[in-house]
């Protein structure tokens, strides 16, 4: 039985239909197939994203030397770790990104996915939106030891609930 190398229309074609970002790129960087659910994902094209460097493209920040990530993808084949990436309009988005070494006949080629995971990751809710005034508000209690002052905050918040709403609402049971 004779085991057949895949070409890059082969990686592409298995791609094209993925759920997640997908990307095929030469070990430059270049993007050689750029997938429907990246467009979606990055808000870019594919004839944008065509033979554009992936990494200057995305504004790519990596969480070591990229040297050391390709030094690693050579030696083993492959590559799996978080990067933060740059939509167009400037929103950063935290994602978890596979990188796979396809050696062919064609040349040596990277299947790189990245799924992003901003919106799942609580460390990395500044990334995507600003804060909100309460969570401002929490954060800085927070960084200057002042959690305790918490519990009083809410009794006044839920008082103040009270007082406004449960004259005017027959559900809620007013106290004796």
């Amino acid at each position: 039985m004779t085991v057949q190398v895949p070409t890059h229309s082969t990686i592409a074609r298995a791609c094209a239909h993925s759920l997640t970002a997908a990307m095929l790129r030469d070990l430059d960087g270049n993007i050689i197939f750029w997938n429907r659910a990246a467009e979606r994902s990055y808000r870019i094209s594919e004839r944008k994203a065509l033979g554009s460097v992936s990494h200057v493209l995305l504004h790519t920040v990596f969480p070591e030397p990229l040297s050391e990530i390709n030094r690693q993808l050579l030696k083993t084949g492959k590559w799996t770790g978080e990067l933060i990436h740059t939509l167009p309009d400037g929103q950063k988005v935290k994602v978890r990104s596979s990188w796979e070494l396809a050696a062919e006949d064609c040349g040596a080629c990277v299947i790189e996915t990245n799924t992003n995971f901003t919106d799942l990751d609580p460390q990395s809710a500044h990334l995507g939106k600003p804060l909100s005034l309460s969570e401002r508000f929490i954060r800085i209690l927070l960084e200057h030891k002042l959690w305790w002052i918490i519990p009083f905050i809410f009794l006044l918040l839920v008082a103040e609930f009270f007082t406004e709403f449960a004259p005017s609402n027959p559900m809620l049971p007013l106290p004796d």
